[in-house]
């Protein structure tokens, strides 16, 4: 929830900012590009909140690294541990994290 909730606050900043990458990235409109037909206008149409969605996941993943919990996982009383159910290292976070948002790093990355 809090990603979309980013997502919307950040789109009109950033979300501009990457629809515009995303037309020089792909050569959207160019002549012989691969980037024809239904798939960019849609992505136009979408596409402050279709390119903002990547990172804004990434900022909502990103308290689990440095403080241990996310907003979720505090309101239920969730923590993070290890196999022997001992509180994970701050290095074990940063991993999980970069697991987690591979994905996203590279969806927002391509577009940059």
């Amino acid at each position: 929830m809090l990603g979309f909730l980013l997502c919307y606050i950040l789109h009109w900043y950033l979300g501009y900012y990457f629809a515009s990458r995303a037309v020089v990235t792909f050569q959207i409109g160019v002549p012989g590009s691969l980037w024809k037909g239904p798939i960019p206008m849609i992505l136009g149409i979408i596409g402050t909140y279709f390119y903002t969605l990547p990172f804004a996941f990434f900022l909502a993943f990103l308290p689990e690294a440095f403080i241990g919990w996310s907003l979720g996982k505090k309101l239920l009383r969730l923590r993070i541990a290890d196999q022997n159910r001992k509180v994970a290292e701050r290095a074990s976070l940063w991993r999980r994290l970069l697991f987690k948002t591979s994905g996203l790093w590279g969806i927002t990355l391509a577009l940059v």
